[in-house]
């Protein structure tokens, strides 16, 4: 819930114990955004480590309540939760921004200072990595302090198995303890997962554009492979026929309509091929966590594509020297 930003400190802690008291609530965090969020804070931190070298870093700022670490689920590598204090100084950091001061080990980075514009902060400890945005990105550094000055709150419903309904019930109470507590403003919700999938959104697009056009082209790249086979079977039906009264079999008739169509496709296959991997490569170096590009996948196309022409110049093939070759040689 994105609480008013009219309300004080002291509304929105009133707000947030009497929520964190309903029935299938089972934890509640004041908190400035979500771990992983389009809306983030940074700021230029400066350290200066054994060597006196001065280091300045932009760091991703996530500020939060006593709640904030558990809630989530963070794992800490060392050190302890920040302690519920109106100034505190005390910060916990992730493990890129340990190495990125020279720290090797997690708890070597305990007890180390940093300062921004002049204010000094104390690691208290060291979490785990996670992804503050999408999988394109690299994971960045990050600094998480303790906040009263916050407008977001989530909430943490009972158990994997909360139904719909149960969800819906629980939601009305909570709205309702809004309209108490906020009747001026308006109530609306949202939840994690859904904000993490629109991480994605232009993702599920282009593979959506990609899907209907490879479905569009395939079409018609099969009506013009089957015309050009009917037009070749009827430009050779004379041809056959003079086979088949020879005595070439069915299936010699096909394996003769089919090499032709298979040199093509192949020949089409090593040409292509390579320009995909190419230009899928050079798109997939936009994402810092990527997948490979298995040969198999080609392979896999070109298999398809071959069994599918073999197919229609078989059907084609078999319907050709199924034919009395009286009727395609009578006017000879």
């Amino acid at each position: 819930l994105n609480l008013p930003w009219k309300s004080n400190d002291a509304q929105r802690k009133v707000f947030s114990e009497e929520i964190g008291r309903l029935p299938g609530i089972i934890a509640s965090s004041l908190h400035q955004s979500p771990p992983s969020s389009r809306n983030f804070q940074s700021s230029l931190v400066d350290f200066e480590n054994a060597e006196g070298e001065k280091i300045q870093t932009n760091v991703y700022r996530k500020n939060g309540d006593e709640n904030f670490i558990p809630f989530y689920g963070f794992e800490l590598l060392a050190g302890t939760n920040f302690h519920k204090s109106e100034k505190s100084n005390e910060i916990l950091i992730n493990e890129t921004y340990a190495h990125q001061l020279g720290f090797e080990q997690a708890v070597d980075a305990l007890g180390a200072n940093v300062s921004i514009d002049d204010r000094n902060l104390n690691i208290i400890g060291v979490v785990k990595d996670y992804h503050t945005a999408s999988l394109d990105q690299a994971i960045d550094p990050v600094m998480m302090n303790y906040s009263t000055t916050t407008n977001t709150l989530g909430l943490k419903f009972a158990g994997k198995d909360v139904s719909i309904s149960g969800i819906d019930r629980i939601i009305q109470q909570i709205e309702k303890k809004w309209k108490d507590h906020f009747p001026d403003d308006e109530f609306a919700y949202s939840f994690y997962d859904d904000m993490i999938a629109k991480f994605y959104d232009a993702e599920k697009r282009t593979a959506f554009l990609l899907r209907a056009t490879t479905g569009l082209v395939m079409i018609i790249s099969c009506l013009g492979l089957l015309g050009l086979i009917t037009f070749m079977a009827e430009r050779r039906k004379r041809e056959i026929s003079i086979r088949k009264i020879l005595g070439a079999t069915v299936s010699g008739i096909i394996i003769l309509l089919s090499r032709d169509f298979m040199k093509l496709i192949l020949l089409a296959l090593l040409i292509v091929s390579p320009v995909a991997w190419y230009f899928m490569d050079h798109w997939l170096t936009n994402y810092t966590y990527r997948t490979g590009i298995s040969l198999d996948l080609f392979l896999f196309t070109g298999i398809f594509a071959m069994v599918f022409a073999f197919i229609v110049v078989g059907l084609q093939g078999l319907r050709s020297a199924l034919l009395n070759p009286v009727e395609n040689l009578r006017s000879e």
